[in-house]
Order: structure tokens, then C-alpha cells, then sequence
């Protein structure tokens, strides 16, 4: 990636006129100068915004991720007290990353994760070790996340290992990319903000089954930073969805009384477009009320979850 700087070079020109008939020597009279105008200031440096990643087939990447996950569910029925759930978790991964298949969009389709830590805590203080240091987990990504396999030395994983890499990395694959949703054609100084491409963003989640009647957002290059010797583009976005009306995996029959997710990302991309991503970090935050109906009676669901992951990369 080149950025283009501009320099601006202002000269004054002085103009000294003379002139008439001889005269009698005079001391000379103290003229003041004009003040010469200020000096325009240069143009701001600006960045080519770039976030999508080109994997390749045989890329390896170390990667240390984490996922702090709090979901408080209340579940009311009709002439019954209502029911509390407080689930809170948190998931690790330390280990290689090794990319096995490219979609057509050279997104990784399948990654193999060569496992140095894989570990979960849950809110009553139990520690789960998930897959020694060694362990060989395959990721093979689909379009819907529930179609994702997740294998562990060639068997399937358990569902408690699935859903830690659910929590830590997608299983879904497709859709536009993060420069098509959060992206700007134009280069951008620090400081600049764009709006998120709403009209992509919301076919995005129709396409998944999710219909909304508003979403909003912004990007915004907050700076440059270095993580180690590289220098990487601070890029941030906010994204809020409200009036959520209908989400395909809910039962038949359930109807949306409200519903709203908001999240809040940041990405430290690499300014020579080689490495990539180098940094990240997402916080959601969700609140959904759904009546569902059962055998017994429609049953009120009300759910409220914070979910904060964040992950660095590296060479291996």
C-alpha cells in the first residue's frame, strides 16, 4: 500500500515601484509591510481502506483468541413463576492456524488448527480443557453455521469444543466481504468517518434469515498503530439493528415482540496489504423478547447476552 502525500510551496512576491520627477533628499519614511496571508496547510495524508484478507492455500498464522460470552435468559408461562438462566463463559485458543481450502473469493473455507491451548471456564469457576496441545482441529465452513463440521483428529468434536470455535471464529462462509459491507472506494486521513453500506448489510441478514426494519452504522480509520514492527490501520465500526421482526431458526409460530443487536468492532490492518489482519476485536450486545408457542401455552422468552472476542495474529 503507497500513500500519496502533498507538498504545497508558497512564494511572495514583493513588487517595489519607483518613479516621478527628482526631488530634494528626504529621510525616508517607515512604510508598513503588508502581513504576508498564512500558508495553506498541506493536505491530510491518506490510506487506501482495505480489510479483506487474501487467504491462500498453505498459509499458517498464529492466533491467541479469547471469548467472554454472558447470556441471562427469563423464561415466563402463564400461572407460573417465571425461570432464570446466567450463563457466563469464557473460551481460549492459542495455536497455529493453517489454511487447507480457498472458496472463490479466497475466503478459507477449511482451516486446520494445530492446538498449543484450547481451553473453557464457565461462571461457577470450572476449567475445561478442550483439546490438548497437539490436537488437530479441522474447521470446514458452510453457509449456514449449523452445516459447519468440526472434527477433532478426524472425528467430530464434541458439542462443547464446537461451541467454543463457534464462539471464537466463524463457521459460516459467503455473503459480501468486510470491504463490501464496511468499506470506502476513497482514501481516508485519520479521523475520517464513512457510512456503513446499509442496502449490502441488509441483504446480508435477510439472506440469513433475519429481517429488520432498521440498521444503521459507521467506520471510521481512528489511526495507525504498530503491533510489533508492522504499522496497521486502526479501523473501527459501529452497527446498530433495531426493530428485529423475524429470525429464521426460532420456532414456528414464534412472534418477535422486540428485538435489537449492537455491535462494536475494531481491526488493526496491516498497511503493506501482505499480513493482513493483525488485530481484532468485536463486542455485541443483544436483547430480544420472544413469545413462543407451546403444547401448554405460549411461553415468554426474554433474552439479554454480551459477547466480547478478541484475537491477535502473528507470524508462527
Amino acid at each position: 500500500m503507497k500513500a500519496i502525500s502533498l507538498v504545497s510551496v508558497l512564494s511572495l512576491l514583493v513588487l517595489v515601484r519607483c518613479g516621478g520627477e527628482a526631488r530634494p533628499v528626504e529621510t525616508a519614511k517607515a512604510v508598513p509591510l503588508a502581513s504576508a496571508p498564512p500558508a495553506a496547510p498541506a493536505p491530510a495524508h491518506t490510506y487506501p481502506i482495505k480489510m479483506h484478507w487474501v487467504s491462500r492455500v498453505g498459509d499458517r498464522t498464529h492466533a491467541i483468541m479469547d471469548d467472554d460470552k454472558r447470556e441471562q435468559t427469563t423464561t415466563r408461562m402463564a400461572g407460573q413463576p417465571a425461570s432464570k438462566s446466567d450463563k457466563v463463559s469464557h473460551a481460549h485458543l492459542d495455536g497455529t492456524l493453517i489454511v487447507a481450502e480457498v472458496d472463490d473469493h479466497t475466503n478459507a473455507r477449511r482451516t486446520e488448527i494445530v492446538v498449543n491451548e484450547l481451553w473453557q471456564t464457565t461462571g461457577d469457576g470450572a476449567h475445561a480443557v478442550l483439546a490438548p496441545a497437539g490436537t488437530h482441529v479441522m474447521v470446514t465452513r458452510a453457509a449456514r453455521r449449523e452445516d459447519a463440521q468440526v472434527t477433532v483428529n478426524g472425528q467430530p468434536a464434541s458439542k462443547e469444543l464446537r461451541e467454543a470455535i463457534d464462539d471464537l471464529m466463524t463457521l459460516s462462509i459467503g455473503g459480501p466481504s468486510d470491504d463490501e459491507v464496511f468499506g470506502t472506494a476513497a482514501p481516508q486521513a485519520v479521523g475520517a468517518e464513512w457510512s456503513v453500506n446499509v442496502a449490502v448489510a441488509q441483504k446480508d441478514l435477510s439472506d440469513k434469515g433475519i429481517v429488520a426494519s432498521s440498521l444503521t452504522g459507521k467506520v471510521k480509520l481512528a489511526g495507525t498503530e504498530h503491533v510489533g514492527s508492522v504499522e496497521c490501520l486502526d479501523i473501527r465500526a459501529d452497527l446498530i439493528v433495531s426493530g428485529i421482526e423475524s429470525v429464521a431458526d426460532l420456532p414456528q409460530g414464534s412472534i418477535i415482540e422486540s428485538g435489537g443487536v449492537e455491535a462494536h468492532m475494531q481491526g488493526l490492518f496491516a498497511l503493506d496489504g501482505k499480513l493482513g489482519l493483525l488485530g481484532e476485536q468485536l463486542e455485541t450486545s443483544t436483547r430480544m423478547k420472544v413469545r413462543v408457542p407451546t403444547p401448554q401455552g405460549n411461553v415468554q422468552v426474554d433474552v439479554k447476552s454480551v459477547d466480547h472476542r478478541k484475537a491477535t495474529y502473528s507470524a508462527p
